[in-house]
């Protein structure tokens, strides 16, 4: 087993670029507002909830 810890290096490689062969009939536009996330199905804007979790998150790392 590998342990790592918060002051291991990892390295990303680039995405690779992969040829699609289908057929494209329309662009698919988004047209909701950055600052809202929502899911299918559901008027409720998920956005504060993701920053409070990302706050959280920061909290945790910043303690360890």
């Amino acid at each position: 087993m590998v342990a790592l810890s918060s002051c291991t290096e990892v390295s990303l490689r680039t995405a690779v670029s992969r040829p699609y062969y289908g057929y494209v009939k329309k662009a698919v536009k988004d047209e909701q507002p950055e600052d809202l996330f929502t899911v299918k199905g559901s008027n409720t804007n998920l956005q504060p909830l993701i920053e409070e979790v990302g706050r959280s998150y920061m909290v945790v790392e910043n303690v360890a």
